[in-house]
């Protein structure tokens, strides 16, 4: 089922900046998390979970977090090992393999792109340094040149580069190259990012930040490297027929689940729901609702486009992916679904 359209909202893109940002129809954040609870939405996003066993080890979890956070220390990059510990589980959850040095290599690429974009929400510059990091590279201009030299010193960017390079033992150079370019044609999106406001009077295109803000294909494209029934050249029409839609599950169904801790941490003017209510004068229960819709087609796409052999790798992850929002303390998905 096609997502409902959101009434006088954005009719496509570049659209949205054309409109006066006007209020959010409900005021209250608090009253907008209780109405999502009342009306079911958090049974609906775990539903989409049902059936999903975890695959995740404590103890595995535990030794590549500490091995990481150790190799991140010697890089010079400082990062909590609780947020290590996060993603080596997310990975774990929806791509498990069997090789230990597989797997290591799996969750360092996993983890790479949410501790720059951490570092890039802090300080904006470190956005266009991680570009140039691979973008300025033999740039012929002396002003250039710095620039590249600079990026290519800063400890992020070496550390990157060395999880491409640790990658690279297990994939071919065209998916390593095309997995490079999702990496980085990212920070298009973070860029834009930085210039969003509390009050969103900023302009900016709201679904095309967000398509481009959340290193998408470059997670959906982790799968490719782990199983050869989705390795991406030999399977193009699967990756053709579905990319769009991972996009699009894999951010809606953060921005979905990410409400409740970005009210309380006062995120929340930067989640689209909240920006799609602003720019198009809706509540945000209404976004919400189209936001839901959109992710639950999403889901659909991709298993209906699955061949046999590709289907229980792709539902783990869709399956593992809300399981993790849901677990995570980050997320304090219990909390929420206890408001009344």
């Amino acid at each position: 089922m096609e997502p409902s359209a959101i009434p006088d909202g954005p009719t496509g893109l570049g659209t949205s900046a054309a409109r006066p940002p006007r209020p959010a129809r409900d005021a209250d954040p608090d009253a907008f998390l209780r109405a999502v609870v009342r009306a079911g939405y958090p049974r609906r996003l775990e539903a989409l979970a049902d059936g999903h066993v975890p695959a995740a080890d404590p103890g595995e979890v535990r030794a590549e977090a500490e091995f990481l956070t150790a190799e991140l220390a010697a890089f010079g990059v400082h990062c909590d090992r609780a947020y290590v510990e996060l993603m080596s589980a997310y990975r774990q959850l929806m791509i498990p393999v069997e090789d230990p040095e597989l797997g290591l290599a799996l969750s360092r690429d996993c983890l790479v792109p949410l501790v720059v974009d951490d570092a890039c929400g802090r300080d904006g510059a470190d956005a266009h340094r991680a570009l140039g990091a691979a973008m300025l590279r033999g740039g012929g201009q002396v002003r250039h040149s710095r620039a590249a030299l600079d990026s290519a010193l800063h400890p992020l960017s070496v550390y990157t580069e060395h999880s491409f390079n640790e990658l690279a033992r297990f994939c071919s150079a065209e998916l390593l190259s095309l997995h490079k370019e999702f990496y980085y044609q990212s920070f298009i999106g973070v860029v834009l990012e930085t210039g969003f406001t509390p009050d969103v009077s900023d302009g900016i295109d709201t679904e095309y930040t967000r398509q481009r803000s959340g290193f998408c294909e470059f997670y959906a494209t982790v799968a490719a490297v782990a199983y050869d029934c989705l390795d991406f050249v030999p399977n193009l029409r699967y990756w053709g027929a579905t990319l769009r839609f991972w996009v699009d599950y894999l951010n809606l169904i953060n921005d979905l689940m990410s409400c409740y801790k970005e009210v309380l941490n006062g995120e929340f003017s930067s989640n689209s729901i909240h920006r799609r209510a602003v720019q198009g004068g809706l509540s945000r229960l209404d976004a919400y609702a189209y936001t839901f819709d959109r992710a639950r087609t999403a889901h659909h796409r991709i298993l209906a486009a699955a061949d046999p052999r590709q289907r229980p790798h792709v539902l783990r992850y869709l399956q593992g992916y809300v399981h993790w929002h849901a677990t995570s303390e980050r997320y304090r998905w219990a909390e929420f679904t206890a408001l009344a």
